[in-house]
């Protein structure tokens, strides 16, 4: 498979594409072409021009458009009042719609800076987007306590399970749902070799390690992790390890470990033993960076109403972020908003539920 080659002038279906790559590798999708292009390559955008001034008659939108990139809260006030000397002379009324509407624009891209201070060093992480309890992650973390994610389909617990051991600067390990305790633990091949397992190496070399889907494991492999998540020693088949100081796990899952239920029928209540080896935090959907990353503001506003009335009416539906993203990339091939609606929505859905959800935006 070739890979895609971009130059000036892109088409709409170029430009879509690579809005999705900036914001898969943290930088704001809101860029110029050129901008765009230079992050796709691996290279620094030039610096983009300040903003011209519009005229007096400014629309919120308007405002939002020239606003619309990734500022820290100094920058945020610092567009508040130059919002403000634009629209000088216009009706009070508008002037205060526009400059509400320009900074909840700005907030929706704004990206948090985080310093991680060590003794006497202090090392800031690179600008790029970050679920809300990201810091709470982190913290645990720095001190080697394990953490229990409970999110939803598509909340980015494993996106965010790497930031984390980036800003550590520890390897990164991981795992998904497991039906058999070998698959964590290694085993010994037929020649007498020992077939190592990312678990392994992580308790052994030290590294974060993220086990996604432990709520959908089966129950002898968690009991194999339990020894291996809570001991200084642990028996692997070739025989008993030390655990090395900077081995810490994220569990992943969609439920608190009680068993299944109306969302996520496919999911294994998990013993008190296990559980008491983690600290639980929940990752609810971040609907601001949903926003951020996703193609197109419209749908992706729709597609969190429909989450909201799925919600409300205790639908069994999983509406996540996925459905934003998705749906917004083939609005931007050129796909009718009701073929995207059912591909990512409806889903096969009955009529009197489909009847439950707002009218399709008009895109």
């Amino acid at each position: 498979m070739t890979t895609p080659t971009y130059s000036l002038p892109l088409s709409d279906l170029d430009r879509a594409n690579l809005r999705f790559h900036a914001a898969s590798v943290g930088k704001s999708p809101a860029q110029s072409d050129e901008a765009l292009i230079a992050i796709y390559y691996g290279l620094t955008p030039a610096p983009v021009a300040a903003a011209q001034p519009v005229p007096p008659s400014v629309t919120a939108a308007d405002v939002a458009e020239q606003l619309r990139q990734p500022v820290t809260e100094r920058l945020v006030e610092a567009a508040r009042d130059k919002v403000t000397e634009i629209a000088k002379g216009a009706k009070a009324a508008a002037v205060k719609a526009a400059v509400e509407a320009a900074v909840e624009s700005v907030q929706q891209y704004r990206i948090v800076r985080i310093e991680i201070r060590k003794d006497d060093t202090v090392r800031t992480l690179p600008d790029e987007y970050r679920h809300p309890v990201f810091e709470d992650v982190l913290t645990a973390l720095s001190v080697r306590e394990n953490v229990y994610l409970v999110g939803g389909a598509g909340s980015g617990k494993t996106t965010l399970a790497k930031q984390a051991a980036d800003a550590l600067g520890l390897p990164f390990y991981s795992t998904g749902a497991v039906g058999m305790a070998y698959q964590l633990q290694g085993f010994i091949n037929a020649e007498g070799d020992y077939m190592q397992t990312d678990l392994y190496r992580a308790y052994t070399e030290g590294g974060v390690f993220l086990f996604d889907e432990i709520d959908g494991s089966s129950a002898n492999a968690i009991l194999a992790f339990n020894a291996i998540a809570a001991n200084d020693y642990a028996a692997f088949p070739n025989g008993t390890v030390k655990r090395h100081a900077d081995f810490v796990i994220i569990a992943a899952a969609n439920t608190y470990g009680n068993g299944a239920n109306r969302d996520y029928i496919g999911r294994a209540p998990l013993d008190g033993s296990s559980l008491d080896r983690f600290g639980f935090i929940a990752m609810d959907y971040d609907e601001k960076l949903e926003l951020a990353i996703s193609l197109n503001d419209v749908w992706t506003r729709w597609v969190q109403q429909c989450r909201k009335v799925a919600n409300e009416h205790r639908m069994q539906v999983i509406i996540s972020p996925r459905a934003s993203i998705k749906g917004g990339k083939m609005l931007a091939a050129g796909m009718s908003v009701d073929k995207v609606a059912n591909m990512y929505i409806f889903k096969g859905m009955s009529e009197s539920d489909r009847a439950r959800f707002p009218a399709l935006p008009t895109i």
